[in-house]
């Protein structure tokens, strides 16, 4: 696999933060026997998708290229699974050096927020030491780009930082047991009038904005791993909001994408997770997310992006499927 050029990789960045909500569901298919079932074949199916260097790989403007934050999905997703081997053998290649220095940044010029926290949480959830396979501290890098306000921002331009990043790293330095209240805060007070969180963030929060299904259910599963509880307005006027978002199918509920508006896989899986982590019920978005696996051959027990089998749809169906939660998962 070639090295992503630097043009590339700061759009990539902004986009493997994101769920990839972009997606269209596919053509519906029989729904597997139980959820069990569909976490196993999930599991054995981007079991077999990584390269050589055991990384996951992403097309980005026609060519393909290693994407750590899509391998990060993927170590995430098998660690919920239980597939806990599996998930070791591939953080370990996402560690190495140079594969962070090309995701997370070099720390002296650059460093993406976002991928700072993700890959700091996803080597913790894989039980690796970050420091001793990395050679950094990431969470120390990751604390040093918090302002006073809370806010975490990039080092370097553009500044890619957005109300998911900000959650990864409340959801990073919550599971070190070091997150600043600052930080908290400042996350929780992006929150659109009581409901839910927009995709932006702004140093001035008014309370007008436009919700996000996809950033609110990642405020809402951080919120949540730093100790805000699930009846504190700023989560359950959230969870309430994703809940009247939601759209319903005979296969169960499910979420759109914000552009284009389509029945989304990962946006799905997001509000699922957080709806599981804030101790809601998310029996009916997993089951629409079931009714979505590809179940006959060789792509069995994928998730479908313009019906092409898709690791990091797959990934984030198979976090919310395990049953987990994201919190959970870091916890």
């Amino acid at each position: 696999m070639r090295a992503l050029p630097l043009s590339g990789l700061m759009v990539l960045v902004a986009i493997t933060l994101t769920s990839c909500s972009s997606d269209s569901s596919p053509e519906p298919v029989a729904v597997t026997e139980d959820v069990p079932g569909a976490v196993a074949a999930a599991s054995g199916w981007l079991t077999g998708q990584a390269g050589d260097d055991g990384l996951f790989a992403t097309e980005f403007d026609g060519q393909t290229y290693p994407d750590p934050g899509l391998t990060a999905d993927v170590v995430l997703a098998l660690s919920a699974s239980g597939e806990t081997l599996g998930a070791g053998d591939i953080a370990r290649a996402l560690a190495d050096p140079a594969v962070v220095a090309s995701y997370v940044g070099d720390g002296t010029t650059s460093l993406y927020v976002g991928s700072t926290a993700k890959l700091a949480a996803t080597l913790a959830v894989a039980r690796l030491d970050s420091a001793e396979e990395t050679g950094r501290d990431l969470l120390e890098e990751l604390a040093a780009r918090e302002a006073p306000s809370g806010r975490f921002t990039d080092l370097g331009e553009p500044d890619y930082s957005q109300t998911i990043s900000q959650s990864w790293a409340v959801l990073a330095l919550s599971q070190a047991g070091e997150v600043p209240s600052t930080a908290v805060d400042f996350l929780a007070d992006q929150q659109c009038s009581g409901e839910g969180y927009p995709a932006a963030l702004t140093d001035e929060p008014t309370g007008t904005c436009d919700a996000d299904p996809d950033a609110t259910g990642f405020a809402v599963s951080a919120l949540v791993s730093a100790g805000v509880p699930a009846d504190d307005p700023r989560v359950a006027g959230a969870v309430d909001w994703l809940t009247e978002a939601a759209q319903t199918d005979d296969d169960g509920q499910f979420w759109f994408s914000a552009e284009p508006a389509e029945a989304s896989v990962n946006s799905t899986a997001v509000a699922a997770v957080a709806l599981r982590d804030a101790g809601e019920d998310d029996t009916q978005a997993l089951a629409w997310l079931e009714a979505q696996m590809v179940v006959s051959g060789d792509d069995a027990g994928s998730f479908t992006v313009a019906d092409v089998p898709d690791a990091r749809a797959t990934s984030q169906a198979l976090v919310a499927l395990a049953g987990t939660g994201l919190a959970g998962l870091l916890g």
